[in-house]
């Protein structure tokens, strides 16, 4: 049996970290082989063989083939200094070879045995104590003869989960306080849960809170504990814990006894339970007196587990004088609580006549003196006490308020006065006699108290009160500007108090020193004294005085200046991510001390995270990471009560590495437009930006961008600004961010310019002649893919026009090229054509302007400018539809009547006008123009009629005769000219007469308008020859 346990660098098989089998160099004999695996448990040992065997077939391939990957993308997750190892499995015939690349941002970095964490192995790339910085893509290249196959891989680095609560370890909250503990998460904080808080085990609040921050307002006794907070990911989990303990807490009474009535004889127990921070001390108290002491009364007290004290007082065989009111006191330094309650125990009066009478000193300042009466059916008077009264104060004398409303009362003083004699006494129903303003002569004496029942029994107890003034000590205090080596002291003078006085001395509640001088100066003087001062000599000194009645004391402290010394510190050289801790140390100085930490002369930020922790004499400032904003100036300062603070400060100094404000991004851009490559860093000291432009195949091949660089320019900020971007501006440009911390930051970009399509010539003329064919051109310049589209007058070409019209494209090196073929051309293929060329970047347009040359078209709008009887003045314009040069117009025209294709025609040149003479008065012309160019004559225009203007006829009127009708008439008749002599219409003859043989100047007229051609002359003529003209 083969064991696989591990990858090792060499051999057949290896076990990758993830449980794969690879087998490495397979052969023939692998074949036969049967594969299994096993799990083991690491905790118990246990383990489990795989059900099933796994086996593989091998094939012989003589088939030359490319390398082909078995998975293209893979993704690897590891765990922080773990191994991992990289798989490239390629099939390929012959066998490729392998080779590993790491992809930095735009390139690639080949994987050399340089580094003593990676080795590569066949197909395989094995990490060692693999990081965060390892994370990212890796590349694979599988090599054969037959081709080149790349296999990307992606490895996923995740480190352990980590968690620190803040503050740490124990966390002290007096009750009623406000307790604040924040949950603070480190490491891979992919798919993890949010923390949970938990208390002693048990999940705070409902299923699904989940709070980085737990504050607990007004704390109580019940949120003592242990806090917990938990962090869950996918495959690894993290907890932290702190402790919170209970501060200061004001006592409170958990239990408490209640009122009772008692017969004499049987045992009983009363009890208290208080709880508090510290632990509250209780004391029993019987009508506001200590309980007594004898061998009946037993005072037991104890604490349990959960700080709770119990006191109880267990009274045995109890007796009729022990009624009364029972109180509990718990106290502690925050304060204290009471609780009272009354036993009452009936019973007669013990013996014949006799009375038991106790005395007892108070010990300390009493202000009353009480007298109780027993609770019985027949008065009894038990316990009396010799009042021991301060002078000036208030004395009560009191019989328990619970006496029975059926006995009486009294009081006597010297057996002679009933009280209340003055208004400084007052006799209470219950018993009670109060002395206020109690006055040493006056009130001392011996007082009868004497109770009776409506039975006529009674009893009588007498009480003596001595009053002794207490002591009281004139204040003083000692100077405040002592300093090491002066001289101190004080005298504790007693003012007033009857002796005999004791007087004591006491520094922090306990004797004095040995080098601290005490003399007594007499009976009410004391004076303490200190020769040379040190540090141990300060503290409170207290006097206190005593006499038989009371105490009194006053207390002073006394300082002794020793200001604060602070040793110096400093953080040292630091990177970002590092951690780092500095101490402050207080070489001298009396306590008690303050530590305070400012940065930047201010309190330090929550947000920075910075730990700090606190004994007597030095504070530490810890920094789990530190980054940018750590930066800046530390101050430590220390203090006490009585000297000014001294202070130390460090300035800490981050050493960035250079990070991305704005990393450079490639840029896709048409020919023309503006670029800027953003290329902004951060760090300490501020990084040094270099822009560089790749010119060879590989980054190493670069050429400096400066600012005389040729279209280019650096801004101050890092920035690479071009205003209009050209071709020769395209290709790959490195932007370099250094500081001297850490490797450096480059970014790799590429700068693509687009070249939208561009037409060396805009506008361009073409002339043909009608029926022959024409090609029209359209060349334009730019990346594709590029279309061009052709349009006649912003139309695109209507269909109608193929075949004649026909488009045909080719696609030349840095453009496209659009022919437009027009076969048999005619006079309406003229105009202006423009071919539109369009690619994803642009569009460009060029025109070109057709012209089909045919013989002109009609003048048009022809007219007459004036008009004679033989010459008429044309004018026309130009053919509207023909831009070929005109040589010459031809004027043709005949009269109206004729019907002939024959015209005149005479020629008028270029001119817009012409007039024609020679033409026959008062006759119907017909007019037309016609065009002529290079290629002939066109259409002649429309035809206009004109009518020339009348004259006077030149023609004579025909056959003329003269008859003779009367002796006095006759009759002259002719016939009408020839017509086309006659220059218009005739509107008249004229007839002439004379004698014959006359001369012309005889001859008379006679008009005739009436158009005959015969009149009749009646006048004589007395047979004389008429000559008619």
């Amino acid at each position: 049996m083969l064991k696989v346990s591990d990858y090792v660098p060499d051999g057949k098989y290896h076990m990758l970290p993830s449980g794969e089998l690879l087998i490495r160099r397979v052969d023939e004999s692998d074949k036969y082989r049967s594969y299994q695996c096993r799990a083991v448990n690491r905790l118990t040992g246990a383990s489990l063989l795989s059900v099933g065997t796994a086996r593989f077939s091998v094939t012989d391939s003589r088939v030359v083939s490319t390398p082909r990957p078995i998975d293209k993308q893979v993704t690897i997750h590891a765990r922080k200094d773990q191994t991992v190892v990289l798989p490239c499995f390629a099939e390929g015939n012959p066998p490729p070879t392998y080779k590993w690349f790491r992809q930095d941002r735009h390139q690639l970095r080949v994987i050399t045995e340089t580094d003593d964490r990676m080795f590569v192995v066949g197909e395989c790339l094995a990490i060692l104590h693999v990081d965060e910085g390892d994370a990212g893509r890796w590349v694979c290249v599988a090599n054969n003869t037959a081709g080149v196959e790349r296999i990307d891989l992606t490895l996923q680095v995740t480190s352990s989960i980590s968690i620190m609560i803040q503050p740490s370890g124990q966390l002290t909250v007096d009750v009623g306080g406000r307790a604040e503990m924040q949950c603070i998460v480190t490491g891979s904080l992919v798919h993890t849960s949010s923390p949970i808080w938990l208390k002693d085990g048990h999940v705070i609040g409902p299923v699904g809170t989940s709070l980085e921050k737990l504050i607990l307002e007004n704390v109580q006794r019940d949120d003592a504990g242990m806090y917990q907070c938990i962090v869950r990911g996918e495959d690894d989990s993290a907890q932290s814990s702190v402790q919170l303990q209970l501060g200061a807490a004001h006592p409170q009474l958990l239990y408490k006894f209640i009122n009772q009535t008692l017969q004499p004889g049987p045992p009983v127990s009363i009890k208290c339970i208080a709880t508090g921070n510290p632990t509250p001390h209780i004391i029993w108290h019987l009508d506001g007196f200590p309980l007594p002491q004898n061998e009946r009364f037993v005072i037991g007290q104890y604490v349990t587990l959960h700080g709770d004290v119990i006191s109880h007082v267990n009274i045995s065989n109890v007796q009729v004088e022990d009624g009364g009111i029972y109180q509990c006191t718990a106290s502690n330094r925050v304060g204290e609580i009471s609780h009272s309650a009354d036993m009452r125990v009936y019973g007669k009066r013990k013996g014949g006549g006799g009375m038991e009478q106790l005395s007892k000193k108070v010990p300390n300042k009493f202000t009353r003196g009480v007298v109780f009466v027993a609770h019985g059916i027949v008065p009894a008077i038990f316990r009396p006490f010799t009042m021991l009264s301060s002078r000036g104060q208030s004395s009560d004398e009191t019989v328990p308020p619970s006496t029975p409303p059926y006995l009486q009362n009294s009081w006597l003083k010297h057996d002679s006065h009933r009280l209340p004699t003055n208004r400084r006494q007052h006799v209470f129903p219950n018993g009670t006699l109060l002395l206020e303003n109690v006055q040493k002569d006056a009130d001392k004496g011996e007082y009868r108290c004497r109770a009776s029942n409506n039975q006529g029994q009674s009893a009588s107890q007498i009480l003596p009160l001595n009053v002794i003034v207490p002591p009281r000590i004139a204040p003083f205090s000692f100077q405040t500007d002592l300093h090491l080596g002066d001289r101190a002291g004080v005298q504790c003078f007693i003012t007033k108090g009857d002796l005999p006085l004791k007087i004591e001395w006491q520094k922090d509640g306990a004797p004095i020193e040995a080098d601290v001088g005490v003399r007594q100066l007499g009976e009410h003087i004391s004076s303490l004294s200190i020769e040379s001062l040190r540090p141990h000599h300060a503290g409170i000194y207290k006097c206190q005085a005593s006499n038989s009645a009371a105490q009194d004391s006053h207390s002073s402290r006394l300082l002794v200046n020793v200001p604060p010394r602070i040793g110096p510190f400093t953080f040292g050289e630091l990177i970002e991510g590092v951690r780092t801790q500095v101490q402050c140390v207080i070489q001298a100085g009396d306590p008690p001390l303050t530590l305070k930490w400012l940065k930047d002369d201010e309190i330090l930020p929550l947000e920075l995270g910075i730990q700090v922790t606190q004994d007597t004499y030095s504070s530490t400032l810890a920094i789990p990471r530190v980054s940018r904003m750590h930066a800046g100036n530390y101050t430590c300062i220390a203090g006490n009560p009585a000297a000014k603070t001294a202070s130390v400060t460090a300035q800490l100094v981050v050493s960035v590495p250079p990070r991305w404000v704005a990393e450079p991004r490639d840029h896709k851009v048409s020919r023309d437009e503006t670029v800027m490559f953003h290329c902004q860093a951060e760090g300490f000291p501020n990084p040094t930006l270099i822009w560089r432009k790749i010119i060879g195949r590989h980054p190493s091949e670069y050429q400096d961008v400066t600012v005389r660089s040729r279209g280019l320019q650096l801004f101050s900020n890092g920035t690479l600004y071009i205003r209009q971007a050209l071709p020769e501006h395209q290709g790959q440009y490195l932007c370099e961010a250094t500081n001297g911390v850490g490797a450096g930051l480059s970014a790799l970009v590429t700068l693509t310019v687009h070249v939208p399509p561009m037409f060396e010539v805009k506008s361009t003329q073409a002339t043909v002649r009608r029926g022959a064919s024409q090609t029209l051109q359209c060349q334009a310049h730019g990346d594709g893919p590029m279309s061009i589209v052709w349009q006649r007058e912003d139309m695109r070409l209507p269909a109608q026009l193929k075949p004649r019209y026909d488009v045909k494209e080719t696609t030349i090196k840095g453009g496209f090229l659009s022919e437009l073929h027009i076969s048999n051309t005619v006079k309406s293929d003229s105009g202006t054509f423009n071919c539109i060329a369009k690619n994803p970047f642009g569009r460009s347009e060029r025109t070109v302007h057709l012209q089909v040359q045919d013989a002109p078209g009609r003048p048009q709008d022809l007219r007459v400018l004036d008009c004679g009887s033989r010459r008429v003045k044309l004018a026309w314009l130009d053919p509207t539809d023909d831009r070929s040069p005109i040589l010459q117009y031809i004027v043709q025209y005949q009269q109206e009547s004729h019907l002939s294709a024959n015209w005149q025609t005479m020629a008028a040149g270029t001119e817009l006008f012409a007039t024609i003479s020679g033409l026959q008065p008062a006759t119907h012309y017909k007019f037309r123009v016609v065009a002529e160019n290079e290629l002939g004559a066109g259409e002649p225009s429309e035809n206009i009629v004109v009518r020339t203007e009348g004259e006077a006829p030149t023609g004579e009127p025909q056959s003329l005769s003269v008859t003779a009708i009367a002796s006095d008439q006759l009759r002259v008749s002719w016939t009408a000219p020839v017509q086309n002599l006659w220059n218009g219409e005739i509107l008249g003859y004229y007839v002439g007469y004379r004698e014959h043989g006359l001369p012309r100047t005889g001859i008379s007229r006679f008009e005739s308008r009436l158009g005959e051609l015969e009149e009749v002359f009646s006048q004589r003529f007395s047979q004389k020859w008429v000559h008619f003209l």
